[in-house]
């Protein structure tokens, strides 16, 4: 006899793996206090997954009706996904708030000496960190030519003897096979 049963995730809230709900989402709201928590039983494939999403900081006027010709609109807080969706858990843990901070732009912009409220602040912050990564780069790239020449000296020093002997280093380059050989 066969039993089949289909995903629980309407049925069941969380996993068995899950960390205390309450706890979590004082921990959540240390970090920030617009964070929340969701229980959304329509995602993997209906076993469902926790959402960690963000109220909204600014409310929107949205239409009611009209009465005797006037529109009537009420500020409310519109969530919307692409904007509010942070994160989907299958499993609520405290490595959720850590990965959360890694991924905090304000937060990192605050320890660059960076105000985010500021105007132009994220502007600045990106190019801070274009120049950070372009000076890595080019730190790794010295690097390994340092380490590449090291390693084939007998190369370089043949390099320098045609040089020496009159050969012109264009017509070295322009003359050798750079295909490389098996």
């Amino acid at each position: 006899m066969n039993i089949l049963h289909a995903p629980a995730g309407k049925i069941i809230r969380g996993h068995v793996m899950d960390v205390s709900l309450k706890p979590f989402e004082r921990a959540l709201k240390d970090h920030d206090k617009s964070l929340y928590v969701r229980w959304n039983p329509k995602k993997l494939k209906g076993h469902g997954c926790w959402e960690i999403r963000r109220h909204p900081t600014k409310k929107t006027a949205v239409y009611q009706g009209t009465h005797n010709g006037a529109a009537f609109y009420k500020l409310m807080s519109v969530e919307y996904n692409d904007i509010h969706h942070i994160m989907d858990c299958a499993f609520l843990n405290y490595d959720q708030i850590r990965k959360i901070k890694e991924m905090d732009v304000f937060d990192q912009m605050r320890g660059a000496g960076i105000d985010p409220n500021s105007e132009g602040a994220f502007d600045l912050y990106i190019t801070q960190q274009e120049e950070a990564h372009a000076q890595k780069q080019s730190e790794k790239a010295a690097e390994t030519l340092r380490y590449a020449i090291s390693h084939n000296k007998s190369a370089m020093r043949e390099l320098t003897e045609m040089v020496k002997s009159g050969i012109s280093l264009d017509h070295i380059i322009t003359s050798t096979d750079w295909s490389q050989k098996p």
